[in-house]
């Protein structure tokens, strides 16, 4: 009965670092711009060290270590409450995405429909630079024309246009759990800026010194940058740190359900 406590209570010890781990995991995307290779690093590391923390305290115990003793054992239980605690952070960040889950789902189809309007609205100011310039030409001016237009709006413009609306229709109704989504979030937000920069570096083009205003977006939304800022900047939060606390306890179920062993000369090991 005690070896069948003591591996319950490993697997309680398992389960709870598991789904710790994988929550400070994604809170940690979303405070480094979904770089999952920064998050894993940073999950794994809480993994491996609580985890060796744990096996050192219950084989010490079980053991009788002289060598770690009753001081050593609770120093490696600071550990492990200092790294729940510390993992708190990212914690807190992913409770602020869950939170926030229908304001993401808004905000992901904000910026959909900002791709639609923003395109439209580009192709509607080629149309009209085009058609006015074709006016101020005499009759017989066609290649110029179409000089033009292929220099407002290349051939691979409706080509990317389809490609970014497209992958957007695609984000729509992803789950906060999906661990590709921070990385979705934060190229969005890049896309913004960079889909003004361009279209803004296309509209400079003129022939014959002609003085026109560059292509400008004035309905630009700004509140999906202000939302991922959210989620970076999020401290910590009451409930991250009772659920750190009482992880942390958890983890220590091993620990107490160990019962010391003796080792006999042949070092055959006997639960008692």
């Amino acid at each position: 009965m005690r070896k069948l406590n003591f591996n319950l209570g490993v697997t309680i010890a398992i389960v709870v670092l598991l789904v710790f781990t994988y929550i400070t995991f994604l809170g940690m995307l979303y405070k480094y711009n979904g770089e999952i290779k920064t998050a894993a690093l940073a999950a794994g590391g809480v993994f491996v060290l609580v985890a060796a923390c744990v096996y050192i305290m219950v084989n010490s115990k079980m053991t009788k270590n002289k060598e770690i003793g009753i001081i050593g054992q609770i120093i490696f239980g600071v550990i492990i409450l200092s790294v729940f605690l510390v993992a708190g952070g990212p914690f807190t960040s992913f409770l602020k995405v869950v939170g926030s889950k229908q304001e993401i789902e808004k905000e992901i189809v904000n910026v959909k429909n900002i791709a639609f309007k923003f395109d439209n609205e580009y192709n509607n100011y080629v149309d009209e630079r085009v058609e006015n310039y074709q006016n101020s030409l005499p009759i017989g001016n066609d290649l110029k024309v179409q000089s033009m237009l292929r220099r407002l709006k290349p051939d691979s413009i409706s080509v990317v246009q389809k490609q970014r609306q497209d992958w957007i229709k695609g984000i729509e109704g992803m789950s906060i759990w999906n661990i590709k989504l921070p990385q979705n979030l934060e190229y969005m937000r890049q896309c913004i800026a960079d889909w003004t920069n361009n279209y803004n570096q296309l509209s400079y083009f003129s022939y014959d010194n002609q003085v026109l205003a560059p292509f400008e977006y004035k309905d630009l939304d700004t509140s999906i940058d202000n939302l991922m800022n959210s989620f970076k900047n999020a401290g910590y939060s009451i409930w991250a740190l009772i659920v750190a606390f009482i992880s942390a306890l958890a983890m220590m179920t091993p620990y107490w359900l160990a019962i010391p062993i003796r080792t006999r000369k042949t070092k055959e090991i006997k639960y008692i």
